[in-house]
């Protein structure tokens, strides 16, 4: 009896996710449309569909990557009806964010041609050759998931498992890795939804904020391979196993940081001569791309087979970011409603008339605590960027954004609940506990490195 009960319960679930997939696809098919034509100007029917789209999705997700889009949908409601809005304002929050959820779940099709070319063979072949050197294993590893994760997020750290599971490598040097290869490519790429949500709501050219994000970035690469040689490595026993592997085609390599550079380089021309929403025109370019990439090495068939299969397992697969980035859309636009930001811009105030320098740090560092204590940083930063004005507090919008993108990554150090450390605790099979501790004398530096460096950036 319990046996049918539980297989009726996963039929149900199995059905209300094909639902849910097909209803977020439609949904979004709906969105574009209305972007063209502007039949929904005020976004009353999207925002009606996006809301339903969010509870079919709800049942989906498990623990606080439930309970923070609840809770953020709970807030928003009661904040929205203490201030006496009507419905017919409520519906429209529930797509502010919906650009920023076509970037999350179409981006990753750039993995697609990059798996079917068989690029990762040689990335492979090439990490394989510095196993036997951990100081340089590290240095490839994580400059590896900069670059590649910058392109297809979080895919990155499974092309990138995928070479290093069972060569014998300690779990601390690999977590070590991992989150902070990665992590560094969250403060700069285009391609994140948490870079995008930030320079869309301050208004700054993705172009502009790449030349100092950039730099960010590679610093934070450079300090982690100086921070494991010094300090780490000593500690970290290595039984590496040896492991025969082929010549590498550097022709394919080259060609593939060819293929990379020419995408970077379409969308910053892109974004000065065509007018509109980037995060749509990146999609757009990005899913173009891959076809045109797939047809020149002469695999097509194969990248719709496996774009209709990636497409059919958005929910569950994408269902946390997308739950996440929705409910704060929400969760912002009814913030913006209240006296809150009034009080928080007041506070902030105060502490910028002390310092610009201690504003920068103050934001980074209770970004980082809270994520630390389970808050993710999409709530503390959507407040942020709701109650925050700039220009009283006298900084540059970039700065700003400088700040709080530098504070999303060291918050995903830090986090118990990021997508991050939860992938790769569970390729690492260790806790994610494992994981902050490994990260947390790291994560400090960083954050004195950055409130220095982007109070340097301001004063220029």
């Amino acid at each position: 009896m319990e046996s049918n009960i539980k297989k009726l319960e996963d039929d149900v679930m199995v059905l209300l996710r094909w639902i849910a997939n097909v209803f977020i696809i439609i949904l979004i098919i709906i969105f574009l449309l209305n972007y063209l034509y502007d039949f929904d100007s005020n976004y009353i029917f999207v925002g009606s569909l996006t809301f339903i789209a969010i509870l079919l999705m709800l049942p989906s997700a498990k623990g606080l990557s439930f309970l923070f889009p609840v809770a953020m949908i709970v807030v928003g409601i009661t904040v929205l009806l203490f201030t006496g809005e009507p419905i017919e304002e409520w519906l429209p929050l529930f797509s502010n964010n919906m650009t920023l959820i076509i970037l999350i779940l179409f981006v990753p099709v750039l993995a697609l041609p990059l798996g079917i070319g068989k690029y990762n063979i040689e990335i492979e072949k090439i990490l394989i050759k510095l196993s036997s050197k951990p100081g340089f294993l590290y240095s490839g590893i994580t400059t590896t998931l900069f670059i590649l994760g910058s392109i297809i997020n979080l895919g990155s750290l499974s092309v990138i498992h995928a070479v290093t599971d069972n060569n014998g490598f300690p779990k601390g040097f690999l977590g070590r890795a991992y989150t902070r290869g990665f992590t560094s490519a969250i403060i700069c790429s285009p391609f994140f939804a948490s870079v995008f949500l930030i320079i869309n709501t301050l208004d700054i050219p993705v172009g502009k904020f790449i030349m100092y994000s950039f730099s960010l970035g590679v610093l934070q690469l450079l300090i982690s391979n100086m921070w494991f040689n010094v300090k780490e490595k000593r500690n970290i026993t290595f039984s590496v196993i040896e492991t025969p592997v082929e010549k590498v085609r550097r022709d394919k390599v080259i060609a593939l940081l060819f293929i990379l550079s020419i995408l970077i380089i379409i969308i910053l021309i892109s974004e000065r001569i065509i007018p509109g929403n980037m995060s749509i025109m990146i999609t757009v370019i990005v899913c173009i791309y891959s076809l045109v990439w797939s047809l020149f090495i002469r695999k097509a068939g194969e990248f719709f087979r496996r774009l209709y299969s990636y497409l059919s397992y958005i929910v569950p697969g994408k269902v946390n970011e997308v739950l996440l980035f929705l409910t704060a859309g929400f969760f912002s636009g009814a913030m913006i409603k209240t006296d809150l930001g009034g009080g928080m811009q007041g506070i902030f105030m105060k502490i910028s008339n002390v310092s610009v320098f201690l504003f920068i740090f103050t934001v980074i560092i209770v970004t980082s605590l809270l994520a630390f204590i389970g808050v993710h940083q999409i709530v503390t930063i959507t407040f942020f960027l709701a109650s925050i004005n700039v220009v009283e507090i006298g900084i540059s919008n970039l700065v700003f954004a400088l700040t709080l993108t530098c504070s999303w990554s060291l918050s995903t150090l830090l986090s118990p609940i990021t997508a991050v450390n939860l992938i790769s605790s569970t390729l690492l099979h260790t806790k994610v506990t494992h994981l902050i501790k490994w990260n947390y004398q790291f994560a400090i530096i960083l954050i004195c490195t950055y409130s220095i460096v982007i109070y340097g950036f301001h004063l220029l």
